[in-house]
């Protein structure tokens, strides 16, 4: 399995994560983002790479 590392990234502040999870855990704990909105960039993310 290659390395997830950097995978999803914050639009706020450009910080990585592995798993999306942590992702939405960054964004709720470190900008107070609702979880709806980070769902919502999670699914343009994922496009995002299918179409790389």
């Amino acid at each position: 399995m290659p390395d997830m590392e950097g995978k999803y990234d914050c639009k706020e502040c450009g910080a990585s994560f592995a798993t999306h999870e942590a992702l939405v855990n960054h964004n709720v704990n470190t900008h107070g983002a609702a979880i709806g909105s980070q769902l919502r960039q999670s699914e343009e993310i994922e496009k995002q790479r299918e179409r790389e």
